[in-house]
């Protein structure tokens, strides 16, 4: 009798021990999505931050270390922030967000450039744009080419010469 009741006793407590195992997995896979969720919500609390900064910040200092680190993470809500920094009456502020919006890469801001370089008096502030509308338009072709470009055929181009190998043509 004894030991039909510890077998009992000891499939039970099994019984209990995987059932609480059970729980405790599903409440560290739950916090662990929970710590996720809370990373991005912490990320896009910093970006807000970041883009307030960059339009209300009280010194130039603010507004071109905000410009920086925004196009550093290359944060893609900042553009149209960024756009309109590029009408700031200060020089570097300018610079900066010209730059990030470069790093960027989002050519639907070209025209804002484009304005902003027609516009501008400083030499440094015009190399800064028209170094960011060259690249912003060398981005625009390559994400048209992304969607569209596999439709009209493929076409490749490979060319060897760099190599030093003179015998190698292209098509």
């Amino acid at each position: 009798f004894k030991t039909i009741l510890r077998a009992r006793l000891d499939k039970g407590t099994q019984l209990k021990n995987s059932h609480y195992k059970t729980k405790i997995y599903l409440f560290l896979l739950l916090a662990g999505l929970l710590i996720l969720k809370a990373g991005a919500a912490q990320a896009d609390a910093r970006t807000d931050y970041l883009i307030n900064m960059l339009k209300t910040g009280g010194s130039y200092r603010v507004k071109v270390q905000a410009a920086q680190t925004l196009g550093k993470i290359q944060c893609k809500e900042a553009v149209p922030a960024l756009a309109a920094a590029l009408a700031d009456k200060s020089d570097p502020v300018v610079i900066a967000a010209a730059a990030a919006l470069a790093e960027i890469g989002d050519p639907s801001v070209i025209e804002n450039v484009r304005s902003a370089k027609k516009k501008a008096s400083s030499a440094a502030v015009k190399t800064q744009l028209a170094t960011t509308l060259r690249l912003l338009k060398s981005a625009a072709p390559a994400a048209g080419e992304a969607t569209g470009g596999a439709s009209q055929g493929s076409s490749y181009l490979v060319k060897v010469d760099a190599m030093g190998n003179s015998s190698a043509s292209t098509r």
